[in-house]
């Protein structure tokens, strides 16, 4: 007889540790029995402490065995059966799947779409190597925020005297005349740029080659480089590489074509070009110092970082000023910002906003569906306690219930991922906002695999949390149904979740409704211009402002487009309505000079007119006369004003007759004002009015290119136009040609898209509290019914029984409304900026949309509210206890 030692238990106790744990407990003490009894029988074949070590390695392969064969059978037969099980009862369920389904497809499909507009703008890194190394690089000028543009001899000193620079890149976008097979020219958006563009991105091609240096030379061969989508338009299938085409009129050749995936930075307004042009062959006055119309980026050198490289450009800046004499107002100092922070710009409030109201909305979405699945659980406590009682275990009565709930939630958030792709891509087709890096948004499958992770996640948590409630209180489970659902704290937990609905619902309405009275004062500000009919030919004139160019070519340009049939009005000016064109600069009255801090160097915009345009462009007259044929050159030098300038120059007292110098003509000469005019909104009508001041074309040395003309049809005459700048031999093209009511329009495009948005957002939120409000109350009286019926049957009248569950809505409801107007006191600065004509606190505003959604409230406290006035009490009555 050999006694078993106290390591030797151990050990086979310590085996017996791999054994699951009910068949631990029902055989360890037989098995340690039976170990003590065969080591008492005598000697082993082996040492006792070799038995031991091969006993315990006998019961762990065991153990494992039996771990093995209940989870391959849990596997094959546990949870298939509980999906299958949920997924029956999901069918015969039909409305009540449907409507959970649809408000997680709703609600995830909203949250996918904005999230993807977000991740595409401001979370994805540019597409570029190494991003974080690119900086956008301007002139600081005196009262103007931001990087300005460079001149051409500036960007070259900088580049030069800059070591912290590995490379820098200018570009000046431009919509190019381009031939092709001899087709007419047309307009296409492109970018003069300078040699270093695409190796300062860090981009390779799809086909040929890249820009270099020695391209960008006075006298090297005309090469052009074009993206992916101007190729397949124009050359289809065939490789464009090798090609010339026609650029401004001088033959060019196609030796790179970049792809797909690249997209020019918008920080530098290069944002949709379609082909780049090395700058030495651009039209433009690129030796110019004084002329600034260059964007510039540029890539760190390795280990320079944005603070050095800043403190180095300031000292390079100090030496332009002193050598060149540069005037603070043109260019001060030069400012080094990151591309990424520059590309994304003033987009962070809307991304906030959209953000703001789509969380709002998911969490309503919640709750609605929270509300939902509580009321169905709790409606089905009977049965639960009946297949409790048959020994059904309570991890399988809170997986079949969760699994329900997650199988709707998977369903419908790959039905809200699919609504969110194709809203995405119609955002970015349609692009109605003004968002950076808008063509590069794509819902991929990134964003996808998050959001269906969040819609399941959800859906586990709504089904769990009520299931694991109901089976943790064995008792509650005695009760019937309608016990458990009239108790206090059940009450108090279904009015919670209507009230927060309520609120949040509010408050996407508030916002809704000031973003739709804005919206409305917006439709209704005065123009100060009449654009029926009216649209503008930008032109591009050859030798315009040398001394061989001929001032009649622009008499008979408009005379000419003046005889299209259906043209009552055609006039030449510089910077027209929605078109920017003309110099901006500043006025000061003849002998007196403003003090510092009221003169904005830019605050003027100078337009260079024909006679005829401002009456032509239906600008209303205040003071005085229009420009006239008498205004020529060898006559005294005269302009025309807006009420705005003579407000902001003679304060107290008429403008007309009095004298004022400008400082954006290039003449420095003083004018008398013989005119002035109502101020126009050239610039949209969300905007404060502008300053204006009109003087004629031939007191100045630069001519017009806007040529203006009315139809009478509203028609733009395009084939005639062509056809008359053909007829002057190539002296006049088309830059480009756009209608001005179709610019006036799409000044509404983006506040008309998000007040569309935040609306519909408002109005599935406060639906969704109605119909949470509905189903509660209904559920409510529902399982009320056999009290009501004894209320009856006691005497009461049934109308007091309605007003009492009218009553109980209605207060949910107010208190709802008071947190809604709380909660959009606190986010009403998301929607503050883009207001206007209202303040964010608009009354009639607030009050009407706390109005409206109590009207619904009541609305849906009163339809459920009938059935507890009209309960039979005899059918109550029979209705027995479950």
């Amino acid at each position: 007889m050999t006694p078993v030692r106290g390591w030797e238990r151990w050990m086979i106790r310590c085996a017996l540790r791999a054994w699951p744990r009910t068949a631990r407990l029902d055989d360890a003490e037989d098995i340690e029995a039976t170990f003590t009894a065969r080591r008492a029988a005598g000697p082993t074949r082996w040492p006792a402490a070799i038995d031991t070590v091969a006993e315990a390695c006998d019961l762990v392969a065991w153990g494992l065995r039996l771990r093995w064969s209940r989870r391959s059978r849990s596997r094959s037969g546990g949870y298939g059966s509980v999906v299958r099980h949920a997924v029956r009862r999901l069918i015969r369920s039909p409305r009540w799947s449907a409507m959970v389904g649809g408000v997680f497809a709703l609600g995830l499909g909203a949250a996918a779409t904005v999230f993807t507009i977000v991740d595409g703008v401001s979370l994805r890194p540019l597409p570029y190597d190494d991003p974080e190394a690119l900086v956008r690089i301007g002139a600081a000028r005196e009262g103007r925020p931001g990087p300005g543009s460079l001149s051409g001899p500036n960007f070259r000193d900088i580049v030069e005297q800059t070591s912290g620079l590995a490379l820098a890149t200018a570009s000046n976008p431009a919509s190019i005349g381009v031939g092709i097979d001899g087709r007419p020219n047309q307009l296409v958006r492109g970018g003069w740029v300078s040699g270093a563009f695409f190796a300062t991105l860090g981009r390779a091609p799809l086909e040929g080659r890249i820009l270099a240096e020695s391209d960008d030379r006075p006298g090297a061969p005309r090469v052009v480089v074009v993206s992916h989508a101007f190729a397949a338009a124009q050359f289809g299938d065939d490789s464009p590489i090798g090609r010339s085409i026609s650029i401004e009129g001088s033959p060019a050749t196609i030796v790179g074509v970049m792809g797909p995936d690249f997209f020019p930075p918008e920080a530098t307004n290069l944002g949709g070009t379609q082909l780049w042009v090395p700058l030495a062959h651009a039209p433009l006055p690129t030796g110019e110092r004084g002329l600034a119309f260059l964007d510039v980026v540029g890539r760190l050198a390795p280990n320079v970082g944005v603070e050095r490289l800043e403190a180095e450009l300031t000292a390079v800046a100090e030496g332009l000023i002193t050598a060149h004499s540069l005037s603070p107002r043109a260019f001060n100092g030069l400012i080094v910002r990151p591309l990424r922070a520059e590309t994304l710009g003033g987009a962070r409030p809307t991304l906030a906003m959209l953000m703001g109201a789509v969380s709002l909305l998911l969490a309503i979405t919640c709750l609605n569906i929270g509300n939902l699945v509580v009321l169905r659980t709790i409606d089905g406590a009977a049965s639960l306690r009946v297949r409790l009682s048959l020994g059904a275990s309570r991890a399988r009565v809170v997986a079949e219930v969760a699994t329900e709930t997650v199988v709707l939630a998977f369903v419908g958030g790959v039905a809200g991922l699919w609504a969110a792709r194709m809203v995405t891509r119609a955002i970015v087709h349609a692009a109605p906002i003004d968002l950076p890096r808008l063509a590069e948004v794509a819902l991929d499958a990134r964003v996808a695999a998050v959001a269906l992770a969040v819609s399941v996640l959800i859906g586990l948590l709504v089904g769990l949390l009520p299931a694991l409630r109901l089976v943790a209180h064995p008792g509650g489970l005695q009760r019937s149904a309608r016990a458990a659902t009239g108790s206090v704290r059940f009450a108090h937990l279904r009015d919670a979740l209507v009230l927060i609905q309520v609120s949040m619902g509010l408050a996407l309405a508030i916002g809704a409704g000031l973003l739709t009275r804005s919206l409305v004062r917006m439709h209704a500000v005065e123009q100060g211009f009449d654009a029926r009919g009216l649209a503008v030919a930008t032109l591009r004139l050859d030798g315009i402002g040398g001394p061989d160019f001929d001032p009649s070519l622009l008499t008979r340009l408009r005379d000419g487009a003046a005889g299209i049939a259906g043209v009552t009005h055609a006039s030449l000016t510089s910077g027209s309505p929605y078109m920017p064109g003309g110099m901006r600069g500043y006025a000061e009255p003849e002998g007196a000079s403003l003090p510092p801090d009221q003169l904005d160097p830019s605050a003027i915009e100078f337009h260079r007119s024909s006679p005829g345009h401002l009456e032509g462009a239906g600008l209303r007259l205040r003071e005085g006369r229009f420009l006239s044929d008498a205004d020529r050159s060898e006559a005294p030098a005269v302009a025309v004003i807006s009420e705005s300038v003579a407000a902001a120059l003679w304060p107290d007292r008429s403008a007309l007759g009095e004298r004022l110098i400008l400082g954006g003509d290039g003449t420095f000469t003083p004018r008398e004002v013989v005119g002035v005019v109502a101020n126009p909104r050239y610039r949209g009508p969300a905007l404060e009015p502008e300053q204006h001041i009109w003087v004629p074309w031939s007191q100045v040395p630069l001519a017009p290119l806007d040529l203006v003309i009315r139809t009478a049809d509203c028609a733009t005459p395009a084939a005639e136009l062509s056809a008359l700048l053909d007829s002057f031999g190539g002296a006049a093209t088309l830059r480009s040609l756009r209608s001005v009511p179709e610019a006036a329009a799409h000044r509404f495009t983006e506040p008309a898209f998000f007040t569309s948005v935040l609306g519909a957002f408002a109005l599935l939120a406060s639906a969704l509290s109605a119909v949470g409000l509905y189903g509660t109350l209904s559920h409510a009286v529902r399982t009320r019914r056999r009290e009501f019926g004894v209320r009856l049957a006691l005497g009461a009248h049934g109308s007091l029984l309605t007003r009492a569950v009218v009553r109980h809505g209605a207060g949910v409801t107010l208190l709802g409304v008071l947190g809604g107007l709380l909660l959009a006191l606190m986010g009403v600065g998301f929607v503050d900026s883009r207001l206007f004509g209202i303040s964010g606190m608009d009354p009639v505003t607030w009050v009407g949309a706390s109005a409206v959604l109590l009207g619904a409230g009541l609305l849906a406290s009163w339809l459920p509210a009938r059935f507890a006035g009209r309960v039979s009490p005899l059918a109550c009555l029979r209705i027995d206890s479950v």
